[in-house]
């Protein structure tokens, strides 16, 4: 009778050991965005405020009342257009290193760290004004899916909203810090083999600088959206990827490994804290032309594990190299339903400006702000910044010490 009653007992333990680490193993490797979120929202909806509204901003849930007034008098209802523009800026240095001859279109598509200071400037000038993307649209979570809705946007008299984008974001040669002194994101690099701390050859610590010293640029303090490609090395860390394919990991890479995927999520936190928006540029930058959908799902895969897992939930989808999907397609069937519903591109088409209905998807279309694009944009709404992109690559070289000609 004991022999029997030990029997059960160990099996008893050995099913519960058993459901525990496949518990694990299951939570581990979940690749599915949002379900938290949208477990929380299924909650939610018992609540007998069914009349408001649930947007999302950082990841956060914030319940606004569609009926309360909270308009200032400063401020008044934009119905004009939004300009959604991005940027691919990389160091001076870098960028007068690169061979014209090689690739024209790509060089020329490129803008400089000081071109990128001088058009925040003339944007400035002109009465433009950042704006975070939640701030013309909602998600409505209704009937076990989240929609999108334009929202009505209250600004400034007299002011210009814009989104900023900021695409192809990545570091290999150099990582973002959080100062422990005044805990801001600055940038860390090597300069002669000495590590050198600043604000002002990085896209981010430029613009959070800027919004700092002129304050009336900013709406509610919005930054702008990074496309992130490549975790290897996302904010500069290695999260895990090129780690992983190996086979024998030893206790130094475990430690490295968890120190910089510490150090990326306190990055991406504070960067979420202080304005900034993520939006997912893929894994691997992939070409959609010709990709097939188990290539985009494995992509994706890599994505959610190991990007995701650093900056949070986001519902903004930006295609690499301006592609676009037939809405049609599996392919995009598959993002929509893995919870992307803002579908960021260069082609042109409409900005769903009056559509304040709930939409499944929206399509957003972006201008490139470089030499190229400023200069044969036909309806000259960047006019301003043609004494800016004047192509001043045009037989510029550098030189080892740093001396331009």
């Amino acid at each position: 009778m004991f022999d029997k009653l030990k029997c059960l007992f160990s099996f008893k333990w050995f099913y519960i050991v058993l459901f525990i680490i496949l518990s694990i193993y299951t939570f581990w490797d979940e690749i599915q965005i949002g379900s938290e979120t949208i477990k929380f929202m299924r909650s939610v909806q018992k609540d007998e405020r069914v009349h408001e509204v649930y947007s999302f901003k950082d990841s956060k849930v914030n319940i606004i009342n569609i009926d309360k007034e909270y308009f200032e008098d400063s401020e008044s209802i934009y119905d004009g257009d939004v300009k959604y523009m991005y940027f691919r800026p990389i160091p001076n240095e870098k960028l007068y290193s690169l061979d014209i001859n090689k690739n024209k279109k790509f060089y020329n598509s490129l803008i400089s760290i000081d071109e990128f200071k001088r058009v925040l400037e003339e944007l400035y000038k002109n009465n433009y004004m950042i704006i975070n993307i939640s701030d013309l649209y909602d998600q409505v979570y209704k009937e076990g899916n989240f929609r999108v809705k334009r929202k009505i946007l209250n600004i400034p008299k007299g002011r210009k909203p814009f989104v900023l984008f900021v695409d192809d974001f990545g570091y290999s040669s150099s990582k973002l810090i959080i100062d422990e002194g005044d805990m801001k994101v600055k940038m860390m690099k090597l300069r002669n083999g000495n590590e050198e701390i600043t604000e002002e050859d990085n896209v981010i610590t430029i613009v959070n600088k800027f919004v700092r010293e002129n304050e009336d640029f900013s709406f509610n303090n919005a930054k702008g959206v990074l496309s992130i490609v490549d975790s290897e090395f996302i904010f500069g860390y290695n999260t895990g990827r090129n780690i992983t394919r190996r086979l024998f990991i030893d206790s130094v890479r475990i430690k490295k490994l968890s120190n910089d995927i510490y150090e990326a999520k306190r990055i991406a936190d504070n960067l979420k804290d202080d304005g900034w928006t993520f939006a997912c540029n893929t894994y691997g930058n992939i070409d959609f032309k010709d990709i097939t959908l188990n290539l985009v799902k494995n992509d994706m895969d890599n994505w959610f594990r190991y990007v995701s897992n650093i900056i949070g939930y986001t519902n903004l989808f930006v295609y690499p190299a301006g592609d676009v999907i037939d809405k049609n397609d599996e392919r995009f069937k598959y993002l929509n339903e893995s919870g992307f519903n803002i579908f960021c591109s260069s082609i042109k088409r409409s900005n769903n400006k009056d559509c304040f209905k709930m939409e499944q998807y929206v399509d957003i279309s972006r201008d490139l702000i470089c030499y190229d694009t400023i200069n044969l944009h036909r309806e000259g709404d960047y006019d301003i910044l043609k004494n800016i992109m004047v192509n001043p690559r045009k037989g510029k070289k550098i030189h080892r010490d740093g001396i331009y000609e």
